[in-house]
Protein backbone atom coordinates (compact mmCIF):
# COMPACT_ATOMS: atom_id res chain seq x y z
CA UNK A 1 0.00 0.00 0.00
CA UNK A 2 1.77 2.96 -1.24
CA UNK A 3 0.34 6.62 -0.92
CA UNK A 4 -0.70 7.77 -4.50
CA UNK A 5 0.34 10.88 -6.05
CA UNK A 6 -1.58 14.07 -4.33
CA UNK A 7 -2.44 12.21 -1.32
CA UNK A 8 -1.56 13.10 2.34
CA UNK A 9 1.79 11.22 1.66
CA UNK A 10 3.20 13.62 -1.68
CA UNK A 11 1.51 16.89 0.74
CA UNK A 12 3.73 15.97 3.57
CA UNK A 13 6.94 15.59 1.71
CA UNK A 14 6.03 19.07 -0.29
CA UNK A 15 5.57 20.94 3.21
CA UNK A 16 8.86 19.57 4.36
CA UNK A 17 10.46 20.65 1.13
CA UNK A 18 8.92 24.22 1.39
CA UNK A 19 9.69 24.64 4.78
CA UNK A 20 13.54 23.81 4.22
CA UNK A 21 13.33 26.71 1.59
CA UNK A 22 12.12 29.01 3.73
CA UNK A 23 14.66 28.27 6.58
CA UNK A 24 17.06 28.48 3.87
CA UNK A 25 15.52 32.07 2.96
CA UNK A 26 15.99 33.09 6.21
CA UNK A 27 19.22 31.99 6.71
CA UNK A 28 20.86 34.12 3.68
CA UNK A 29 18.64 37.16 4.84
CA UNK A 30 20.52 37.23 8.55
CA UNK A 31 23.89 36.32 6.35
CA UNK A 32 22.88 40.00 4.63
CA UNK A 33 21.60 42.12 6.91
CA UNK A 34 24.19 40.85 9.54
CA UNK A 35 27.66 41.70 6.85
CA UNK A 36 26.01 44.82 5.91
CA UNK A 37 25.41 45.61 9.76
CA UNK A 38 28.90 44.88 9.98
CA UNK A 39 30.26 46.69 6.78
CA UNK A 40 28.12 50.08 7.64
CA UNK A 41 29.84 50.11 11.73
CA UNK A 42 33.42 49.93 9.86
CA UNK A 43 32.55 52.45 7.95
CA UNK A 44 31.70 55.21 11.14
CA UNK A 45 34.34 54.21 12.90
Amino acid sequence: MFPQPGKSGTKKVDEGYHFLNFSNFLIVLFRIFRESDYFTNQKWK
